[in-house]
């Protein structure tokens, strides 16, 4: 896989929508991981630098299966200042106390993210559902419309048959 691929051109208004809100939220969280690098540690903003990949990726090629992993990857930084906020409250400390952040700046991007990470789960969920949905009808990216072996548009999902009589000799259909 391509690590930067060319986009596909989404097929319908509502992807397009979703793409464009994707690809805004992708500068931000790109701007506050530089940020982050910057003020912090290195370290601190790579996270957000290699979700903003995967996001690139997930958005360009339609592909609902990124979006999972975007939307786990920013619910974990959710969670993991959450915590910190937690830690800070159950201690009593002022939430700009530099027990917890170097500066003042560290604080306010980081409650600044909480915002901006719930927004691109939020949107990642939203993409998953129209960029799954593309990939069941054969439109987009992703699978490409080969899901579940069919080479074409469509899909194929195995269905239960009850047979007449409602019982074979293993199985019984109630």
């Amino acid at each position: 896989m391509n690590c930067c691929p060319d986009p596909i051109p989404p097929p319908n208004q509502k992807s397009t929508d979703l793409v464009n809100a994707l690809r805004l939220l992708m500068f931000v969280q790109l701007i506050i991981g530089i940020v982050k690098m910057v003020s912090f540690n290195p370290f601190v903003g790579l996270y957000d630098l290699i979700s903003c990949l995967i996001l690139y990726q997930g958005y360009a090629q339609l592909n609902y299966c990124n979006m999972i992993i975007v939307m786990f990857i920013n619910g974990l930084n959710v969670i993991q200042l959450l915590a910190v906020i937690g830690a800070i409250i159950q201690n009593g400390y002022n939430f700009m106390s530099n027990t917890y952040f170097q500066t003042n700046l560290a604080a306010i991007i980081s409650y600044a993210s909480i915002v901006l990470y719930i927004a691109i789960c939020v949107a990642a969920f939203l993409a998953y559902r129209e960029f799954k949905a593309l990939a069941y009808e054969g439109n987009g990216g992703g699978a490409g419309g080969q899901l579940f072996g069919q080479g074409r548009g469509g899909t194929f999902l195995p269905t239960r048959q009850p047979q007449s009589g409602g019982y074979s000799s293993n199985i019984l259909f109630v």
